[in-house]
């Protein structure tokens, strides 16, 4: 292929490959809800580890904490899904909601204070990331 051709050919596959990305605009419902969210996961993982190997500890008194965070998260994603091209947030609350399942399992047969440390570092990851994310899109330039 002569240079001629080739230098407006790969423009073109340059903007078309530009033209196909496209990223969801800001939500602030999802930016508030998910950092609220974020804070109950760190009181409760905080409390959790500070009650770690007691009666206090047991699955059972804390259902109510999965239940609430299981119904807040299926929120934040039916919030998500009313944007076009919001899939980068919906995998990060997806991840987020599996290792809560996870999390719930775990607790159920019974957690130590070092795993619940770990996990704690893991969930603060993740929210952190959806809140990168979510800051990214308020910067976005229309």
């Amino acid at each position: 292929m002569k240079r001629q051709t080739s230098i407006p050919l790969a423009l073109v596959l340059l903007m078309l490959g530009c033209a196909c990305f496209s990223i969801a605009d800001f939500d602030p419902a999802v930016a508030t809800g998910s950092e609220a969210l974020k804070e109950q996961f760190h009181v409760f993982l905080a409390g959790l580890a500070e009650c770690a190997g007691t009666s206090d500890a047991a699955y059972e008194n804390h259902t109510q904490f999965y239940e609430s965070a299981a119904k807040e998260l299926d929120l934040l994603q039916a919030q998500a899904r009313r944007q076009p091209n919001n899939e980068l947030t919906l995998r990060s609350l997806e991840a987020i909601r599996d290792n809560l399942d996870e999390l719930e399992a775990l607790h159920r047969i019974g957690i130590s204070r070092a795993e619940v440390e770990i996990i704690a570092q893991l969930f603060d990851t993740q929210f952190r990331m959806l809140h990168d994310l979510e800051q990214a899109k308020a910067r976005k330039e229309p």
